[in-house]
């Protein structure tokens, strides 16, 4: 079981050298939030721990076949779900990785954060099936997740001094920052890219 990016996720953040508003705002959040709770500087981000901050209670199940999380909010605090005593709930498939499993914790945060200005209340269903099959929106929460777990000024100051078109160079700063940051090859391939990109184009 893996989590996805669109194959051109790169292209739907950026447009003629500029992040699309949705994801900047997706990052101007994450980034909100990381100040505020003095981790902007932080090389790990305990991501349960924030999620629960914010009155989030998050477990892990063995969840129906291609969901990988479960969220669930009531801001009035009258709704309780699945039998508990929680209006606040985020509920990750234990067989991922670890690293998966706090991807999909950020990135339910996002869908709170991002969508809770709309809404008072909200339910939604994490599904992962492919990278074709993905509402563009999501890409947009994944991009918060992405920010809240690797901070752009650390990522930035990680890259920096690496050659990052030399194979062998990007290669070992991937794993350099999926190892401290705790997230998948993956999701550390890709951040490298967007804060490039980020970098080419206005000043973190």
């Amino acid at each position: 079981m893996t989590i996805n990016y669109a194959s051109d996720f790169m292209n739907n953040i950026f447009e003629n050298g500029k992040e699309r508003p949705e994801y900047l705002e997706a990052r101007l959040k994450a980034e909100e939030i990381l100040n505020v709770n003095g981790l902007k500087t932080s090389n790990h981000i305990d991501i349960v721990k924030l999620a629960r901050k914010y009155g989030f209670f998050v477990a892990t199940a063995t969840l129906p076949s291609q969901v990988q999380g479960m969220f669930f909010f009531d801001e009035s605090g009258e709704k309780k779900y699945f039998g508990t005593n929680y209006s606040k709930l985020i509920v990750v498939e234990d067989n991922l990785t670890t690293e998966q499993k706090r991807f999909v914790v950020a990135h339910e945060l996002g869908h709170y954060f991002i969508d809770r200005g709309v809404v008072p209340c909200g339910e939604h269903l994490e599904l992962r099936v492919d990278n074709h099959n993905k509402l563009a929106k999501e890409n947009v929460f994944d991009y918060f997740a992405a920010c809240i777990l690797m901070p752009s000024d650390m990522v930035k100051a990680m890259i920096s001094n690496t050659n990052i078109t030399d194979s062998n160079s990007r290669c070992a700063l991937v794993e350099r920052l999926s190892n401290i940051f705790r997230v998948s090859q993956i999701v550390a391939s890709r951040r490298i890219d967007e804060v490039n990109a980020l970098m080419n184009s206005i000043a973190l």
